[in-house]
């Protein structure tokens, strides 16, 4: 069983309201999300480039599905403000990764196959990491496999450039020790309630997501 080697995939901003969501992403950095596409649970996203092959995930219920049953990802109904979520890790082996993670004391859930519609019709299909609640309240990313699918950022995406991430939790060791089991080592976890914040540079300067 190998360990897993993983890269970062995107980072996921939700928000209570998409469409103005959106909107106020575009008036605070000068950078105007583009639509992704809707996902079976009925909720939907807007994509932003990160520089390279990362970007930033803007998702939120669509207001016709809102009540619609459905467990929604990431504790969406819940939110009453745009707030930094959790991220992703990409992985070649979604299979092996999580095994060896769970090897190693790091559990990140069951593997999921998704899809959506993107706006050209065609069909994007994936495999993903999820457990409810989110494993460290967020702070231990999700792992992705896109499989043959063309990775979001194969699109022209507007795009803006991340210079850092930084994570607080209540134990910033063991959640750091998490991460180095999962490969990442460059990214310092501080003590403290539960966030993740990302640095980027915007058209409108330097500026925080949390």
């Amino acid at each position: 069983m190998n360990p897993p080697n993983l890269s970062l995939d995107h980072l996921v901003l939700g928000v209570p309201d998409l469409e103005k969501g959106a909107r106020d992403f575009a008036e605070r950095t000068g950078v105007t999300p583009i639509f992704g596409g809707r996902h079976a649970t009925g909720t939907a996203n807007y994509l932003v480039g990160l520089g390279g092959d990362a970007y930033l995930e803007i998702i939120g219920i669509l207001p016709e599905e809102r009540d619609n049953g459905l467990e929604q990802p990431f504790q969406l109904e819940s939110l009453t403000q745009p707030r930094m979520v959790t991220w992703c890790l990409r992985s070649r082996d979604i299979e092996n990764d999580v095994a060896a993670a769970r090897k190693s004391g790091v559990e990140l859930g069951g593997v999921l196959s998704l899809s959506r519609q993107a706006t050209d019709g065609t069909t994007l299909a994936w495999q993903m990491t999820r457990s409810t609640p989110m494993p460290k309240s967020g702070m231990l990313p999700f792992l992705i496999d896109w499989g043959s699918t063309p990775h979001p950022t194969t699109r022209e995406l507007p795009s803006m450039r991340l210079s850092n991430i930084e994570i607080a939790f209540p134990d910033a060791p063991g959640l750091q020790a998490d991460l180095a089991v999962l490969g990442v080592r460059s990214i310092r976890v501080t003590s403290g309630t539960p966030a993740l914040r990302a640095t980027v540079t915007t058209p409108h300067g330097v500026l925080g997501l949390s």
